[in-house]
């Protein structure tokens, strides 16, 4: 919760899986964090796991055209059949997980298929920011699947804030100095300018350095 600065409200982070968090009257719930085969909706996984069932669907003719096979044969390197019988042996999340971002660029294309997945995405999201409302403070957003465009356009409405990696832990942070949600925005602005402006080596070394190389 240090998104929120440890007060009530609500989290949802969808990453490679997912899972939600309310907290009111400092009690905690979790919401979703059912694991990948029955749950996870709304993460990497899932809407990779997604895409390759639809694209089993367009190979049997009985699901719209679309370029998400071949995607799928070019990603994993290996024939449709192959890689399907590959990945259900496998059963790596991780690895499914990561072909969740060729979906989003297909949508970004105009793939019909490939873009009502990843508004199925947005659309249990924003159910999940509903129920995270219900606690009546803030909402917040994290994880790297809120870095697709397609998602963030049909969630923008709602007006939830997004957080990434080092943004989210400033939260914890910065509740040490009782700073306030703007003060807190407004430093990370200022932070992400700032990463912005510094050359590609130095900012890999920075955000990948070594223990010894920081203490």
């Amino acid at each position: 919760m240090a998104a929120n600065l440890y007060s009530d409200g609500g989290i949802f982070a969808p990453g490679t899986g997912s899972v939600g968090f309310i907290r009111k009257n400092g009690i905690m719930k979790r919401l979703g964090g059912w694991g990948w085969f029955f749950g996870d909706e709304g993460s990497a996984s899932w809407i990779a796991r997604t895409a390759i069932t639809y694209s089993t669907r367009v190979k049997d003719g009985i699901e719209k055209d679309s370029k998400l096979p071949e995607e799928v044969e070019r990603f994993f390197g290996l024939p449709f059949r192959e890689t399907i019988a590959y990945l259900s042996k496998k059963q790596d999340k991780r690895l499914i997980a990561s072909f969740a971002a060729r979906v989003d660029a297909l949508a970004v294309e105009g793939d019909d298929l490939a873009l009502k997945i990843m508004e199925e995405t947005a659309d249990y999201i924003r159910k999940i920011i509903g129920r995270l409302s219900t606690t009546g403070g803030r909402v917040s957003l994290i994880g790297g699947v809120m870095r697709s465009k397609v998602i963030r356009e049909k969630l923008e409405v709602l007006g939830v804030p997004i957080y990434f990696g080092y943004q989210a832990v400033i939260g914890g942070i910065a509740r040490l100095t009782n700073i306030t949600f703007d003060e807190r925005d407004y430093i990370l602005k200022e932070l992400g300018k700032s990463l912005r402006d510094l050359p590609e080596e130095k900012l890999m070394k920075c955000l990948f350095a070594k223990r010894e190389e920081i203490f």
